[in-house]
């Protein structure tokens, strides 16, 4: 009977394990990817700075 309880506990202990890395991991790709989303707008944000600066030096020459 002890065994079966322990096992029983291992087997929850185990389930719990597991969507806790599931979660763990999901939430951390998430947040990767949505900082490298981040970081793409914030390069583009840059970039259109950019041409916006030259087209005015351009038709100010």
């Amino acid at each position: 009977m002890k065994t079966q309880v322990s096992l029983e506990y291992l087997l929850i202990l185990g389930v719990f394990l597991l969507a806790f890395l599931l979660f763990f991991y999901f939430y951390y790709t998430h947040f990767l990817l949505s900082e490298d989303m981040i970081r793409v707008a914030l390069a583009q944000n840059s970039l259109r700075r950019i041409v916006e600066v030259a087209t005015k030096v351009r038709e100010r020459n």
